[in-house]
Protein backbone atom coordinates (compact mmCIF):
# COMPACT_ATOMS: atom_id res chain seq x y z
CA UNK A 1 0.00 0.00 0.00
CA UNK A 2 1.23 3.47 -0.77
CA UNK A 3 1.28 5.91 2.08
CA UNK A 4 0.70 9.62 1.78
CA UNK A 5 2.74 11.84 4.03
CA UNK A 6 0.46 14.45 5.54
CA UNK A 7 2.05 17.12 7.67
CA UNK A 8 -0.57 19.24 9.36
CA UNK A 9 0.84 22.40 10.82
CA UNK A 10 -1.21 23.70 13.74
CA UNK A 11 -0.75 27.25 12.82
CA UNK A 12 -2.73 29.92 11.25
CA UNK A 13 -3.53 33.03 9.50
CA UNK A 14 -3.38 36.25 7.56
CA UNK A 15 -1.64 39.06 5.81
CA UNK A 16 -1.35 42.78 5.74
CA UNK A 17 -4.03 44.69 3.91
CA UNK A 18 -3.48 46.64 0.73
CA UNK A 19 -5.71 49.40 2.09
CA UNK A 20 -4.21 52.87 2.47
CA UNK A 21 -6.60 53.77 5.28
CA UNK A 22 -4.93 54.57 8.63
CA UNK A 23 -4.90 51.63 11.02
CA UNK A 24 -5.36 52.02 14.77
CA UNK A 25 -2.44 50.55 16.75
CA UNK A 26 -2.16 49.75 20.44
CA UNK A 27 0.35 48.20 22.82
CA UNK A 28 -0.95 45.39 25.06
CA UNK A 29 0.71 44.35 28.31
CA UNK A 30 0.19 40.82 29.60
CA UNK A 31 -0.79 39.57 33.02
CA UNK A 32 -0.24 36.00 34.21
CA UNK A 33 -3.41 34.45 35.60
CA UNK A 34 -1.62 32.32 38.22
CA UNK A 35 1.72 30.62 38.73
CA UNK A 36 -0.23 27.55 39.89
CA UNK A 37 -2.08 27.04 36.60
CA UNK A 38 -0.02 24.69 34.43
CA UNK A 39 -0.50 23.66 30.82
CA UNK A 40 1.38 21.17 28.63
CA UNK A 41 2.33 22.44 25.19
CA UNK A 42 -1.03 24.03 24.48
CA UNK A 43 -2.86 24.42 21.21
CA UNK A 44 -5.82 26.02 19.47
CA UNK A 45 -8.28 27.41 22.02
CA UNK A 46 -11.77 28.89 22.11
CA UNK A 47 -14.33 30.20 24.58
CA UNK A 48 -17.47 28.20 25.31
CA UNK A 49 -18.68 31.00 27.59
CA UNK A 50 -17.20 34.11 29.15
CA UNK A 51 -15.83 31.98 32.00
CA UNK A 52 -14.88 28.73 30.24
CA UNK A 53 -11.98 28.31 27.79
CA UNK A 54 -11.26 24.98 26.11
CA UNK A 55 -8.28 24.08 24.00
CA UNK A 56 -6.00 21.42 22.59
CA UNK A 57 -3.14 20.35 24.87
CA UNK A 58 -1.14 17.66 23.10
CA UNK A 59 1.69 17.37 25.62
CA UNK A 60 -0.23 15.56 28.35
CA UNK A 61 -1.87 12.16 28.69
CA UNK A 62 -5.11 13.86 27.68
CA UNK A 63 -5.91 15.80 24.50
CA UNK A 64 -7.71 18.91 25.78
CA UNK A 65 -7.83 21.38 28.65
CA UNK A 66 -10.73 23.22 30.26
CA UNK A 67 -9.98 26.48 32.06
CA UNK A 68 -12.35 28.32 34.37
CA UNK A 69 -10.95 31.80 33.78
CA UNK A 70 -12.80 33.56 36.60
CA UNK A 71 -9.83 35.32 38.19
CA UNK A 72 -11.28 34.85 41.69
CA UNK A 73 -11.90 31.12 41.17
CA UNK A 74 -9.33 29.82 38.69
CA UNK A 75 -9.17 26.11 37.88
CA UNK A 76 -7.89 23.93 35.06
CA UNK A 77 -8.35 20.27 34.19
CA UNK A 78 -7.66 17.95 31.26
CA UNK A 79 -9.94 15.57 29.38
CA UNK A 80 -10.14 13.41 26.26
CA UNK A 81 -8.21 10.14 26.22
CA UNK A 82 -5.57 9.42 23.60
CA UNK A 83 -6.07 6.09 21.88
CA UNK A 84 -8.07 4.07 19.39
CA UNK A 85 -11.27 3.61 21.41
CA UNK A 86 -14.67 4.86 20.19
CA UNK A 87 -14.46 8.00 22.35
CA UNK A 88 -10.68 8.49 22.10
CA UNK A 89 -8.61 10.95 20.06
CA UNK A 90 -5.28 10.77 18.26
CA UNK A 91 -4.57 14.08 16.50
CA UNK A 92 -7.16 16.82 17.04
CA UNK A 93 -6.39 19.48 14.42
CA UNK A 94 -9.22 21.96 14.97
CA UNK A 95 -11.89 22.87 17.50
CA UNK A 96 -14.86 25.22 17.49
CA UNK A 97 -17.62 26.36 19.83
CA UNK A 98 -20.99 24.67 19.32
CA UNK A 99 -22.75 26.14 22.36
CA UNK A 100 -21.89 27.16 25.94
CA UNK A 101 -21.50 23.51 27.00
CA UNK A 102 -20.26 21.86 23.79
CA UNK A 103 -17.20 22.05 21.57
CA UNK A 104 -16.69 20.49 18.16
CA UNK A 105 -13.42 18.76 17.32
CA UNK A 106 -12.01 17.35 14.08
CA UNK A 107 -9.39 14.61 14.49
CA UNK A 108 -7.23 14.49 11.36
CA UNK A 109 -5.77 11.06 12.16
CA UNK A 110 -9.23 9.50 12.56
CA UNK A 111 -10.89 11.66 9.87
CA UNK A 112 -13.71 12.16 12.37
CA UNK A 113 -15.63 15.13 13.75
CA UNK A 114 -17.03 14.79 17.27
CA UNK A 115 -19.07 17.03 19.51
CA UNK A 116 -17.87 17.02 23.12
CA UNK A 117 -20.34 18.02 25.81
CA UNK A 118 -18.74 19.20 29.06
CA UNK A 119 -20.21 19.34 32.53
CA UNK A 120 -18.51 19.95 35.85
CA UNK A 121 -14.74 19.59 36.10
CA UNK A 122 -13.90 17.88 32.81
CA UNK A 123 -16.75 15.39 32.91
CA UNK A 124 -17.55 14.91 29.26
CA UNK A 125 -19.32 12.78 26.70
CA UNK A 126 -18.90 12.62 22.94
CA UNK A 127 -21.86 12.70 20.57
CA UNK A 128 -22.75 13.26 16.92
CA UNK A 129 -19.58 11.54 15.72
CA UNK A 130 -19.14 11.88 11.95
CA UNK A 131 -16.68 10.05 9.67
CA UNK A 132 -16.07 11.58 6.26
CA UNK A 133 -15.98 10.13 2.77
CA UNK A 134 -12.91 12.23 1.81
CA UNK A 135 -9.58 12.80 3.54
CA UNK A 136 -9.35 16.24 5.20
CA UNK A 137 -6.75 18.42 6.88
CA UNK A 138 -9.40 20.30 8.85
CA UNK A 139 -13.19 20.35 9.12
CA UNK A 140 -15.62 22.93 10.53
CA UNK A 141 -19.34 22.58 11.19
CA UNK A 142 -21.64 25.06 9.45
CA UNK A 143 -25.39 25.72 9.35
CA UNK A 144 -27.99 22.97 8.83
CA UNK A 145 -25.72 20.33 10.35
CA UNK A 146 -23.36 20.31 7.37
CA UNK A 147 -19.57 20.54 7.26
CA UNK A 148 -16.84 22.28 5.25
CA UNK A 149 -13.56 20.45 4.82
CA UNK A 150 -10.12 21.65 3.70
CA UNK A 151 -8.35 18.65 2.34
CA UNK A 152 -6.33 16.48 0.06
CA UNK A 153 -8.81 16.36 -2.80
CA UNK A 154 -7.96 15.53 -6.39
CA UNK A 155 -9.31 18.72 -7.98
CA UNK A 156 -10.51 21.16 -5.31
CA UNK A 157 -9.66 23.03 -2.12
CA UNK A 158 -12.90 22.80 -0.12
CA UNK A 159 -15.49 20.05 0.18
CA UNK A 160 -19.07 20.39 1.44
CA UNK A 161 -20.30 17.37 3.40
CA UNK A 162 -23.82 16.50 4.50
CA UNK A 163 -24.83 15.66 8.08
CA UNK A 164 -23.53 12.08 7.82
CA UNK A 165 -20.15 12.95 6.24
CA UNK A 166 -20.92 12.27 2.57
CA UNK A 167 -19.37 14.71 0.09
CA UNK A 168 -21.96 16.87 -1.67
CA UNK A 169 -19.88 19.25 -3.79
CA UNK A 170 -16.45 20.86 -3.97
CA UNK A 171 -15.23 24.42 -4.41
CA UNK A 172 -12.24 26.33 -5.81
CA UNK A 173 -8.61 25.28 -6.06
CA UNK A 174 -5.53 25.91 -3.98
CA UNK A 175 -3.64 29.20 -4.47
CA UNK A 176 -0.84 29.54 -6.99
CA UNK A 177 1.56 32.37 -7.80
CA UNK A 178 1.92 31.75 -11.55
CA UNK A 179 0.99 29.39 -14.35
CA UNK A 180 3.89 27.05 -13.53
CA UNK A 181 2.62 26.52 -9.99
CA UNK A 182 -0.94 26.21 -11.26
CA UNK A 183 0.21 23.26 -13.39
CA UNK A 184 1.28 21.32 -10.26
CA UNK A 185 -1.17 18.54 -9.42
CA UNK A 186 -3.81 19.79 -6.96
CA UNK A 187 -3.04 17.18 -4.28
CA UNK A 188 0.64 18.15 -4.33
CA UNK A 189 -0.21 21.84 -4.11
CA UNK A 190 -2.54 21.02 -1.23
CA UNK A 191 0.40 19.69 0.77
CA UNK A 192 2.09 23.11 0.59
CA UNK A 193 -1.07 25.14 1.18
CA UNK A 194 -2.72 23.10 3.91
CA UNK A 195 -3.63 25.66 6.47
CA UNK A 196 -6.43 26.72 8.75
CA UNK A 197 -10.16 27.36 8.40
CA UNK A 198 -12.33 29.03 11.03
CA UNK A 199 -16.04 29.90 11.00
CA UNK A 200 -17.81 32.85 12.57
CA UNK A 201 -20.08 32.05 15.57
CA UNK A 202 -23.18 31.93 13.34
CA UNK A 203 -21.37 29.44 11.08
CA UNK A 204 -22.36 31.44 7.99
CA UNK A 205 -18.87 32.67 7.03
CA UNK A 206 -15.33 31.33 7.31
CA UNK A 207 -11.73 32.20 6.62
CA UNK A 208 -8.85 30.25 5.13
CA UNK A 209 -5.17 30.99 5.59
CA UNK A 210 -1.74 29.40 5.38
CA UNK A 211 1.15 30.02 7.74
CA UNK A 212 3.84 30.14 5.03
CA UNK A 213 2.63 32.71 2.57
CA UNK A 214 0.85 36.01 3.08
CA UNK A 215 -2.58 34.61 2.23
CA UNK A 216 -6.06 34.86 3.65
CA UNK A 217 -9.45 34.29 2.08
CA UNK A 218 -12.84 35.42 3.40
CA UNK A 219 -15.86 33.32 2.39
CA UNK A 220 -19.62 33.51 2.70
CA UNK A 221 -21.78 30.37 2.95
CA UNK A 222 -25.12 30.69 1.14
CA UNK A 223 -27.24 27.52 1.22
CA UNK A 224 -24.98 24.87 -0.35
CA UNK A 225 -22.66 27.36 -2.05
CA UNK A 226 -19.43 29.00 -0.94
CA UNK A 227 -18.87 32.52 -2.25
CA UNK A 228 -15.70 34.62 -2.10
CA UNK A 229 -15.93 37.81 -0.05
CA UNK A 230 -12.28 38.79 -0.49
CA UNK A 231 -8.89 37.24 -1.21
CA UNK A 232 -5.60 38.66 0.03
CA UNK A 233 -2.56 37.00 -1.56
CA UNK A 234 0.61 39.02 -1.16
CA UNK A 235 3.22 36.24 -1.10
CA UNK A 236 3.38 32.48 -1.62
CA UNK A 237 5.35 29.66 0.03
CA UNK A 238 8.50 28.21 -1.50
CA UNK A 239 8.49 24.42 -1.62
CA UNK A 240 9.55 21.40 -3.62
CA UNK A 241 7.39 18.47 -4.63
CA UNK A 242 8.37 14.87 -4.03
CA UNK A 243 6.65 11.85 -5.56
CA UNK A 244 7.85 8.28 -5.14
CA UNK A 245 6.57 4.73 -4.68
CA UNK A 246 5.64 5.45 -1.06
CA UNK A 247 3.51 8.54 -1.66
CA UNK A 248 3.99 12.25 -2.21
CA UNK A 249 4.78 15.41 -0.26
CA UNK A 250 5.67 19.08 -0.67
CA UNK A 251 8.34 20.01 1.90
CA UNK A 252 8.47 23.73 2.69
CA UNK A 253 11.80 25.52 2.62
CA UNK A 254 13.15 26.82 5.94
CA UNK A 255 13.66 30.25 4.37
CA UNK A 256 9.90 30.80 4.18
CA UNK A 257 8.68 33.60 6.42
CA UNK A 258 6.08 32.40 8.91
CA UNK A 259 3.17 34.81 8.68
CA UNK A 260 0.02 34.00 10.64
CA UNK A 261 0.35 31.39 13.34
CA UNK A 262 -3.13 31.52 14.88
CA UNK A 263 -6.57 32.99 14.22
CA UNK A 264 -9.73 33.61 16.17
CA UNK A 265 -13.09 34.76 14.83
CA UNK A 266 -16.02 36.60 16.37
CA UNK A 267 -19.24 37.92 14.90
CA UNK A 268 -17.56 41.22 13.99
CA UNK A 269 -13.87 40.50 13.54
CA UNK A 270 -11.11 38.13 12.47
CA UNK A 271 -8.04 38.24 14.73
CA UNK A 272 -4.72 37.07 13.25
CA UNK A 273 -1.49 36.46 15.15
CA UNK A 274 1.57 37.39 13.07
CA UNK A 275 5.12 36.01 13.41
CA UNK A 276 7.31 37.37 10.59
CA UNK A 277 10.18 35.01 11.46
CA UNK A 278 11.66 32.15 9.43
CA UNK A 279 12.26 28.64 10.71
CA UNK A 280 15.87 28.92 9.55
CA UNK A 281 16.56 31.84 11.89
CA UNK A 282 14.17 31.18 14.77
CA UNK A 283 13.48 27.42 14.73
CA UNK A 284 10.26 26.64 16.62
CA UNK A 285 10.06 30.23 17.86
CA UNK A 286 8.92 31.08 14.35
CA UNK A 287 5.52 29.79 15.45
CA UNK A 288 5.17 32.50 18.11
CA UNK A 289 3.84 35.93 17.25
CA UNK A 290 3.80 39.36 18.86
CA UNK A 291 1.34 41.26 16.64
CA UNK A 292 -2.37 40.64 16.18
CA UNK A 293 -4.01 42.11 13.09
CA UNK A 294 -7.75 42.69 13.36
CA UNK A 295 -9.91 42.51 10.21
CA UNK A 296 -13.63 42.84 9.72
CA UNK A 297 -15.54 40.26 7.67
CA UNK A 298 -15.24 42.35 4.49
CA UNK A 299 -11.49 41.81 4.66
CA UNK A 300 -10.63 45.37 5.75
CA UNK A 301 -7.80 45.81 8.25
CA UNK A 302 -9.11 47.70 11.28
CA UNK A 303 -6.31 47.63 13.87
CA UNK A 304 -3.00 46.13 14.97
CA UNK A 305 -2.27 45.05 18.55
CA UNK A 306 1.35 44.67 19.65
CA UNK A 307 1.92 42.14 22.45
CA UNK A 308 4.73 42.50 24.99
CA UNK A 309 5.36 38.73 25.04
CA UNK A 310 5.45 36.12 22.24
CA UNK A 311 2.28 34.00 22.08
CA UNK A 312 1.26 30.96 20.09
CA UNK A 313 -2.53 30.60 20.53
CA UNK A 314 -5.27 32.91 21.74
CA UNK A 315 -8.99 33.69 21.96
CA UNK A 316 -11.02 36.85 22.58
CA UNK A 317 -13.88 37.47 25.04
CA UNK A 318 -17.40 38.04 23.70
CA UNK A 319 -17.37 41.67 24.90
CA UNK A 320 -14.13 42.31 22.93
CA UNK A 321 -12.38 43.59 26.09
CA UNK A 322 -9.96 40.76 26.91
CA UNK A 323 -7.59 38.50 25.00
CA UNK A 324 -6.50 35.17 26.51
CA UNK A 325 -3.34 33.55 25.18
CA UNK A 326 -0.73 30.85 25.61
CA UNK A 327 2.69 32.44 25.95
CA UNK A 328 6.05 30.68 25.92
CA UNK A 329 8.19 32.27 28.62
CA UNK A 330 10.05 29.95 28.05
CA UNK A 331 7.58 27.30 29.24
CA UNK A 332 3.92 27.58 28.19
CA UNK A 333 1.69 29.59 30.48
CA UNK A 334 -1.73 31.21 30.21
CA UNK A 335 -1.80 35.00 30.15
CA UNK A 336 -4.34 37.68 29.35
CA UNK A 337 -4.34 41.17 27.84
CA UNK A 338 -6.95 43.90 28.27
CA UNK A 339 -7.82 45.94 25.19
Amino acid sequence: MKYILIIILQVVVLSCSNSNKPVQEQELLHKTISEEIFIGRGGIMTLLSDSIIVGIDDNTEKCFFRLNNNLSNLSICNFGNKGQGPDDFIFPSSIQRINENTMGCYDAALNKYSEIELSGDCIFKTKNKINFSELNFRVIKIKQGKYIGLGLYSESMFMLFDSVGTAIKSFFEYPYKDKDEKSIENRLRAMAYQGFIAANPDKTKFIYTTDRGNIIHFYDIVNDTVKIIKKIENSYPNYVTEVNDHGFSAPLKKSNKTCYVCAFTTGKYVYLLYSGKTFAEASLNAFNGETIFVYDWTGELKSACHLDIPCSYFCVSSDYKRLWAIANDPDPKIVYFDF
